[in-house]
C-alpha cells in the first residue's frame, strides 16, 4: 500500500516503501519522498509534523510566538504554511502542509467531516483527517471508522493548550489523545504477527479443553501434532509422533499415531477409544549375523528378541521364519523355539543339510492365550498331534528365543536366518 509514512533509524535501502511513501529518519529528523527512481530528501520540511508528542494550533496568519511550546506546530489556515517551536521559543516556517495532499500520507484535509469515499477512502486505518472549517481532527480505528478527536489548539485563533495531543505510545487512556500514525503501523503489524502464532505446550501442560474456546488451536510438543479444543477434548489435527514406552495413555477413536521405535521405518496406530492399534503388519526382526553352534552339547540360545507389550492384541499374530543349516550326518541336531521359555515348536534332524520352517504363534481374543500347531515339521500342513495352547500374557513385554543342541560336539548347527513378524 503506498501513501503510507514510514519512520525509522538512518536512511533506507530502495528496497523499502513504494512509490509516493514518505519516510522520517528519527536520526536526522529528515523527511524523505519514494520517487520512481527511489528515496529524496524533502528540505522543506524538517521535521515532519508528526505531531508526535506535540501539539497543533491553527490560525489566520503568522503565529504569535506567545503562543505554544518548543517543537510544537503551527498552521497558517490563510496560507497553509506549517511552523515549528524551535529551542528558542520562535517560530519557523517549516513548508507547506499541502504537498501532502489530500491522500496525506497518514493525513487528509478538507471542508466538513470525512466520508469513506474516494479519495478518504484511500487512507489506511491509524490515518487523520483535519477538516479547515472548523479545525476539527478526525481518527480513522482499526474498522476504518472516522471519530472526532476534538480541535487543533483548543479553539479560534490558534489560542490556549487545549487541542488534541498525538501520542506515540499506548500507555495513556485518555479520550483527547489520539494515536500517532507510527504507533498505529506499529500496532497493526503486531497484530497481524500474532493472528496466525499457536501456542505450544508439552503434553502435561495442556490446558483443559474446556477451559478454552472452541476451535482454538495448539501444538502439542510432546507428540508433534497440532491440535484444537471442541470444548470437551482435544482433537488431533494430524499424525501424532512417540515411542511405543511413550505412546499417549489416552486413545481417541481415529486418531493416529506414528510409533518411532518399532519396525523399519515405524509403524501407524489408530485409537479406538480404550488403545492404540497397528493399522499394518510389522517386520519386526530380521537376524543380522549368522550364528553358529559347535564344541558343545549343551543346548544353547542362538538368538533372543523381545515383543513389546500391547503390541501383538488380542487377535494378533506372530509368524516366526527360522533358517537351519547343520552338518549332513546321522548325529542328532535339535532345534526349538520358545515363548518366555515355554517350548512350542522342537524338532530333532539327521542325515540333512538345513532346515526352514514357518511356526505362528496365535492370540484367541485374549493377550493372554494363545493357539500352536504342533507335529508339523515346517510349520504348515497336517499332524497327529494336538492344537498346543500357551497362556503367556503378551500385554507385557515377552521373548521370543531359538536353541539349538548338539548330539555331537564335533558338529555345527547355523542359524542362517531368523525373522519375526507380527500381523
Amino acid at each position: 500500500m503506498a501513501n503510507l509514512f514510514l519512520t525509522g533509524s538512518g536512511v533506507l535501502t530502495n528496497a523499502v516503501g513504494e512509490v509516493t511513501d514518505y519516510y522520517r529518519d528519527t536520526a536526522t529528523n529528515l523527511i524523505y519522498y519514494r520517487a520512481a527512481l527511489g528515496w529524496e530528501v524533502v528540505p522543506s520540511l524538517v521535521p515532519t509534523p508528526d505531531g508526535v508528542g506535540t501539539h497543533w494550533f491553527y490560525g489566520n496568519g503568522t503565529p504569535s510566538n506567545g503562543i505554544g511550546g518548543v517543537n510544537d506546530y503551527y498552521r497558517d489556515d490563510v496560507s497553509g504554511s506549517v511552523y515549528r517551536k524551535n529551542s528558542s521559543n520562535l517560530w519557523e516556517a517549516k513548508g507547506s502542509l499541502d504537498f501532502i495532499g489530500v491522500y496525506g500520507v497518514q493525513w487528509g484535509e478538507g471542508t466538513g467531516a470525512p466520508a469513506n469515499t474516494a479519495p478518504l477512502n484511500n487512507l489506511p486505518a491509524g490515518s487523520f483527517y483535519l477538516d479547515v472549517a472548523t479545525s476539527d481532527i478526525y481518527y480513522k480505528d482499526n474498522t476504518l471508522t472516522w471519530s472526532n478527536k476534538g480541535q487543533l489548539g483548543g479553539g479560534g485563533g490558534g489560542g490556549g493548550g487545549g487541542g488534541v495531543t498525538v501520542v506515540d505510545n499506548l500507555t495513556t487512556q485518555s479520550t483527547a489523545d489520539a494515536l500517532s500514525a507510527n504507533q498505529g503501523y506499529l500496532l497493526s503489524q503486531d497484530i497481524a504477527n500474532k493472528a496466525d502464532v499457536v501456542q505450544s505446550y508439552a503434553d502435561n501442560a495442556l490446558p483443559l479443553a474446556s477451559s478454552v474456546a472452541i476451535n482454538t488451536e495448539v501444538f502439542n510438543t510432546t507428540y508433534q501434532v497440532k491440535m484444537r479444543s471442541n470444548g470437551t477434548d482435544w482433537e488431533w489435527l494430524g499424525v501424532g509422533r512417540s515411542t511405543w514406552a511413550n505412546k499417549p495413555s489416552v486413545a481417541p477413536s481415529g486418531q493416529i499415531i506414528c510409533i518411532t521405535d518399532i519396525g523399519e521405518n515405524g509403524i501407524l496406530c489408530r485409537g479406538n477409544g480404550t488403545g492404540w492399534v497397528r493399522m499394518h503388519s510389522i517386520g519386526y526382526y530380521d537376524l543380522a549375523a549368522t550364528v553358529t553352534l559347535t564344541g558343545t552339547t549343551l543346548e544353547t540360545e542362538l538368538a533372543s528378541i523381545t515383543i513389546k507389550g500391547g503390541l501383538m492384541g488380542a487377535k494378533g499374530k506372530l509368524k516366526i521364519w527360522p533358517l537351519v543349516s547343520m552338518t549332513n550326518n546321522a548325529n542328532a541336531k535339535t532345534v526349538r523355539v520358545k515363548m518366555d521359555g515355554n517350548v512350542f515348536y522342537g524338532s530333532t534332524r539327521t542325515n540333512e543339510a538345513q532346515l526352514q520352517f514357518l511356526s505362528i504363534v496365535r492370540n484367541t481374543n485374549s493377550q493372554s492365550v494363545q493357539k500352536i500347531s504342533s507335529g508339523i515339521t515346517a510349520g504348515l500342513g497336517v499332524s497327529t498331534g494336538a492344537v498346543a495352547s500357551l497362556t503367556v500374557n503378551t500385554s507385557a513385554d515377552f521373548t521370543i528365543s531359538i536353541t539349538g543342541q548338539l548330539a555331537h560336539n564335533a558338529d555345527t548347527l547355523t542359524l542362517e536366518g531368523f525373522f519375526v513378524e507380527i500381523v
